[in-house]
This record gives C-alpha cells, sequence and structure tokens, in this order.
C-alpha cells in the first residue's frame, strides 16, 4: 500500500515558521513605536515627571553610581567632600531674597561629614540633604527630597552638560593634556579639570566672551567675582543646582504671583514663552526650571540622559499620563 504523502506536516510546520516571523514582526514594530514615544527631543516637554521622578536601575543605589563613576574612568569617582557651605565673617549662612538659601535643620545635620561624589549625588535626590525653603513672596517655597525623590541621572546629566565630568575623554584625569579633549586640551585654553570642576553645574555662571576682561569676571564665576565664590566647587556647585531647580520647578508650577518673569515671557507651566526667538509652550514644572536656569537650551541636558539611560517614560509602556508621578519611596 503507497504511503501517503505528509502534506499536513508540512504545511503545519511552514504555518508554525509563517506565525513566528509575524511574532517577531509586531514585536519589533511595537518594540521601535514605543522607543520613539520617547526617543524625540520636544522642546515643550524636555523632560516628563516620570524622567525626573523614577528611579532608573542603573543609579538606584550609591554603589551603583559609584559603579558608573569608575566604570567611565571619571574624576568623580575618586572624588571625596566635605560638607560645607559658605558662611559670613560673622560665621552665619547668609540668608536673603537673591540668594533664596536657609540652609535648615537637614544641612547643619551632617555639616562636616566627609562622603563620596556618589553618596552626595544619593543624598541630594532621595534623602532631605539640600531640603528647605526659598524666601519667595507671598509665603516660602518648600520642598523635601524624601518626600519626592529625584532621578540621580538627571543630577549626573546637567553635570555632564555643563562641565562633561561624568564620562568621555574630558571626565578622566589626565584630560589637560589628552588631545581629544578639546577644546579643553588646547593650550591656552583656560577652562581645565579644575577650572570646570569648580564650576561643575555652572551654578551663578553667567554669560562671558572668550577672554574675559577683568570688569567681566567680576560679574560672573570667576575669583573676581566676590559673590561667586559662595559657589565655587564640585559641593557646593551640586548642591545649589538641586536646590534651585527644585525652588524654580515649585514656582513653575505655582505661577504667578511666584512665577519668573524676563524679556522671554513669564515662565510658568502653561504658558508661551521665547527661548533663543522661538516661541515654547512649558509643559511640566521641570521643563519650565530647566530653561530659567540655562536661558540658552539645547537638547544637551536631554540627550545626556539618553547616553546614561536615565530616561524612563514609563508612559508609553503602561498607558500614563505625561505628568505621571510615581509614589515616593517610604
Amino acid at each position: 500500500m503507497q504511503q501517503a504523502k505528509p502534506v499536513k506536516r508540512t504545511t503545519y510546520k511552514q504555518l508554525i515558521v509563517f506565525i513566528m516571523v509575524s511574532v517577531i514582526s509586531i514585536l519589533s514594530f511595537t518594540s521601535v513605536s514605543l522607543r520613539a514615544s520617547y526617543s524625540s527631543y520636544d522642546r515643550s516637554l524636555v523632560f516628563t515627571d516620570s524622567d525626573i521622578y523614577s528611579l532608573p536601575e542603573n543609579f538606584n543605589s550609591t554603589s551603583k553610581i559609584q559603579n558608573f563613576l569608575n566604570s567611565k574612568g571619571s574624576v568623580l569617582g575618586s572624588l571625596n567632600l566635605t560638607v560645607s557651605l559658605y558662611k559670613n565673617s560673622n560665621n552665619l549662612y547668609p540668608i536673603n531674597n537673591s540668594q533664596n538659601f536657609d540652609p535648615g535643620v537637614a544641612y547643619k545635620a551632617v555639616e562636616g561629614q566627609t562622603m563620596s561624589f556618589a553618596d552626595l549625588v544619593w543624598r541630594l535626590s532621595r534623602t532631605s540633604l539640600g531640603s528647605g525653603c526659598a524666601t519667595e513672596t507671598p509665603t516660602p517655597i518648600c520642598f523635601n527630597n524624601g518626600d519626592t525623590p529625584m532621578n540621580p541621572g538627571f543630577i549626573l546629566a546637567q553635570i555632564q552638560k555643563e562641565s562633561r565630568l561624568v564620562y568621555g575623554v574630558c571626565a578622566k584625569s589626565d584630560a589637560d593634556t589628552n588631545s581629544a579633549c578639546q577644546p579643553y586640551s588646547l593650550p591656552g585654553n583656560s577652562n581645565k579639570l579644575a577650572f570646570r570642576s569648580d564650576r561643575a553645574t555652572g551654578y551663578y555662571c553667567f554669560e562671558t566672551p572668550n577672554n574675559p576682561t577683568p570688569a567681566q569676571q567680576a560679574g560672573s564665576c570667576y575669583d573676581l567675582n566676590p559673590n561667586w565664590i559662595i559657589y565655587r566647587g564640585v559641593f557646593r556647585q551640586v548642591y545649589h543646582m538641586v536646590r534651585r531647580l527644585r525652588i524654580l520647578e515649585q514656582m513653575c508650577l505655582k505661577g504667578a504671583p511666584y512665577a519668573f518673569s524676563n524679556s522671554g515671557g513669564i515662565f510658568q507651566v502653561g504658558a508661551s514663552v521665547y527661548i533663543d526667538g522661538q516661541a515654547v509652550t512649558l509643559g511640566n514644572g521641570m521643563t519650565c526650571a530647566t530653561y530659567i536656569y540655562t536661558p540658552h537650551f539645547s537638547s544637551l541636558a536631554w540627550s545626556v540622559m539618553q547616553d546614561l539611560d536615565a530616561l524612563f517614560y514609563i508612559g508609553g509602556n503602561y498607558n500614563l499620563p505625561v505628568n505621571y508621578r510615581p509614589k515616593p519611596l517610604n
């Protein structure tokens, strides 16, 4: 008796292959779609709330931050800092409307302690260190980093944007002589490693032309400006940057009469302002705060957060709104 040809078996195998190929294609398309939902730069919503207030796995502990810095050969990986903020001649912290600074109990509890740079980033992002109030009117604006923890990757991104100290050839100990670290390694360039470290986050660093005159230096982040000394050094730069952005975010969320204003407009959430001559509608508090902090803004900070794998837009995965804010840690 002649054996039947295995037509059904062959058809079944082909069907399985077809289904597998189809599923892989769908998954690939879905993956691309999900990536596209957070891989395009949006001037009106530079960082979503979940970018700022989530905790990426890469930076979810002091040791993870330390391991990252070590893996990049960053000078920040071997840096130990003493918690020390400026005091005036009367041994008092300066408190006035222009500086918006009152260290509060949380700061005084750790004053004089030495910690690694990684530990500082962790504490500033997730604990009460740096918490306090700004002397805004009609009532002070207060915040607590422990109640609303921040993404440590966002802090690292701001430092990389301003001084290139987190990763890359300009973050290494030989940056001043490494020809790949341009323009900083070029002869005559004053922005050497020590210079950039003292100005790690660009805090209180107003723009000056190349080779500024003594008069111009006296109005920016140079030693000729006595007001600048208050903010000099890695600890003070990072501390004040985090604190100021948190305060500015609250001002943007509250709006008038707290809102910051200049020739570009009134900076509050939902308002349209002009940045580098282009109209931008401010989508959330941190986007608004970032534009105030860095008036001539580019996509660099956002790109750095992508490099760090610190963007954490989970709305595309879980259909959450763009202003979703995860619950604080217990």
